[in-house]
């Protein structure tokens, strides 16, 4: 996140919290279907991991 790169975290809640302040991840639940697909889409569309220079 501080190098403005897409972030995927679980949903344990001390990472929702940062995530939540940041704005700067995609936070999901802990399980890897979910986890697998986040990273798929940020590799799609790198705005999706709240950076705003893809």
């Amino acid at each position: 996140m501080a190098l403005r790169r897409p972030v995927v975290v679980n949903d344990h809640p001390d990472q929702q919290k940062v995530v939540n302040e940041s704005g700067g991840a995609i936070c999901v639940p802990y399980k890897e279907e979910p986890f697998a697909q986040a990273i798929i889409s940020v590799f799609e569309d790198p705005k999706a991991g709240g950076t705003d220079d893809g």
